[in-house]
Order: C-alpha cells, then sequence, then structure tokens
C-alpha cells in the first residue's frame, strides 16, 4: 500500500470511528466525520438482507435496496451482522485500532484490510458491523463502482442518489446507506454505514 492510500484509510478510518463512537469531531479530519449525514445507534442485524444472483442490490419487503459489500475473495459484509466471524474469515488485518466507545459501553473497532476498512461497534458483548469503507479502486461495489469513479459513473450504476451534494451522494437502504464521498467530482472513498430512521 503505498503513502497516500495508507493516509486515506488511516483519516477515513478515524473519521468512521469518530461517528462510530458518538465523540466529537475530529478537528480537520475526513469528510466523513464532519459531512456524512448519518450517525446514529444501528438496530438489529435483521435491518439487512441479501443481493440478488447479478450482485446488484435488491429490494425487500419495505421497497428500499438492501446494499452490502463482498470482497474479491467472496465474503459478503453485512451492516450489523457479527463481526468476529467475518474477521476469522478476512484473515489478519494489516491494522487493528481499538477505542472506547462513546456511545455504547464496550469497545470498537477497526479493521484495516487492503482496499477497504470495517468498523465495528459493541452490542452486549457482541462485536458488530456498524461500516465497511472501500478506499481505493482495488474494491468495487456490487454495482461496479469503485473509488476513482465519476458521479456520471455512479449515477449510471445505481441510478439517482436520494441525498447529493458537491461532497457525497448517498443511497438509502434497508437499514444501511451505501454513500460515496467526493473530492473534484470524483469518489475519494465509499462507505456502507448504519441507516438513520
Amino acid at each position: 500500500m503505498n503513502f497516500k492510500k495508507l493516509m486515506i484509510a488511516a483519516a477515513v478510518s478515524l473519521a468512521a470511528m469518530t461517528v462510530l463512537a458518538g465523540c466529537e469531531e475530529v478537528p480537520g479530519g475526513a469528510d466523513t466525520a464532519q459531512t456524512s449525514p448519518v450517525a446514529t445507534t444501528p438496530t438489529s442485524a435483521d435491518d439487512t438482507a441479501a443481493s440478488d444472483q447479478n450482485g446488484a442490490a435488491t429490494e425487500n419487503q419495505s421497497g428500499a435496496p438492501s446494499f452490502s459489500y463482498t470482497t474479491t475473495g467472496g465474503i459478503e459484509l453485512v451492516i450489523n451482522a457479527e463481526c468476529d466471524p467475518l474477521v476469522a474469515q478476512l484473515g489478519e488485518p494489516s491494522q487493528t485500532f481499538e477505542a472506547p466507545s462513546c456511545a455504547f459501553e464496550g469497545t470498537s473497532y477497526t479493521y484495516t484490510y487492503d482496499g477497504f476498512t470495517v468498523e465495528t461497534y459493541p452490542d452486549q458483548g457482541v462485536n458488530r458491523v456498524y461500516a465497511v469503507t472501500l478506499t481505493d479502486a482495488a474494491a468495487k461495489t456490487k454495482e461496479g463502482v469503485a473509488v476513482g469513479a465519476s458521479v456520471a459513473d455512479v449515477t449510471a450504476a445505481c441510478g439517482a442518489a436520494d441525498v447529493e451534494s458537491d461532497a457525497f451522494l448517498v443511497y438509502n437502504g434497508e437499514g444501511v446507506d451505501l454513500q460515496f464521498f467526493l473530492e473534484d467530482g470524483t469518489v475519494s472513498s465509499i462507505v456502507y454505514t448504519y441507516h438513520v430512521g
């Protein structure tokens, strides 16, 4: 991993942990902590569903799409799923960050892998997935979008965003949002995170 990728991954991870923990924003931190439209208490793992055979998000009974990230190794990372079995499947992360959670009782973790990070929250002794952040072009969404894509690429693959600004595009799903953070009209990171209301 080159220095720039490492710095981006570190900034995104730190910002995501700040959002996750409900703590104060990181001064000068990544846009995730400062501009993300989501930061709240997760619900149960029952709020998520699988994708269709082509890998694109499917609609469930509520009519909202279901988003999850599948690694190049075929491991599906679902928001609010128990994280420890997933980490066992993913293997040793290149970096692990842990901190006492400000919003929950216990410890929150960030696991860094090549191309993505997994952030967790403690839920009555269970380590659950809170957010998954794609940090480079090696990691693609099921819709085929990766870091470096243009806004036009995102909308061609995913349709019109539910929330749009110069800083991000957000697609509201069932229990999870798919967020594309932008710098100068180009995707700088992609975050799957718990959906607000």
